[in-house]
């Protein structure tokens, strides 16, 4: 692999499903100012982007 991308780094708008679908990787408070909270998945991108590795989980299926 040579590239690693986040689809949309805030939550967003989304031409059939309006704002009903979210999947930034901060969340956006519509409610409150539009406030933004990171979700794990930030957390996730902070921690590969210093490493610049992925850990690969191997799973038994």
């Amino acid at each position: 692999m040579d590239n690693i991308y986040a689809w949309s780094l805030l939550d967003n708008c989304e031409w059939n499903a309006g704002h009903g679908i979210r999947y930034g990787i901060f969340y956006v408070d519509y409610n409150n100012g539009l406030k933004r909270y990171p979700r794990m998945s930030a957390m996730w991108f902070k921690e590969f982007s210093k490493k610049k590795r992925l850990k690969i989980q191997r799973t038994k299926g």
